[in-house]
């Protein structure tokens, strides 16, 4: 979750950040070299899909439900949830990409 100071920093200056400065106000989980992007991404793609979508699922509501939110992220799950399909359904519409 991203400190309420560095939030506050990065949407008052409008300020470009590295990708050290992403990972250390935790707007990202990880950073590598951009050559090893898509080796990265795809293996954790692989390590996800490789769980029952159902716990996938249901582990991802459960996230929704109890993490802080954003202003934005509020103002989306105002929608009845609708952000909360989408997430549920682009997971599933991945494994069934990976898993072909």
């Amino acid at each position: 979750m991203v400190q309420h100071k560095a939030a506050m920093e990065l949407m008052l200056t409008g300020d470009p950040i590295s990708a050290q400065r992403a990972y250390e106000v935790g707007l990202v989980n990880r950073v590598v070299p951009w050559a090893e992007l898509m080796s990265t991404a795809t293996a954790y793609v692989e390590r996800i899909v490789d769980n029952a979508l159902l716990v996938l699922a249901m582990m991802s509501r459960y996230a929704q439900e109890v993490t802080p939110k954003g202003p934005a992220e509020e103002e989306n799950l105002l929608c009845d949830g609708t952000a909360q399909e989408l997430s549920v359904h682009a997971l599933v519409g991945a494994t069934v990409v990976l898993k072909r």
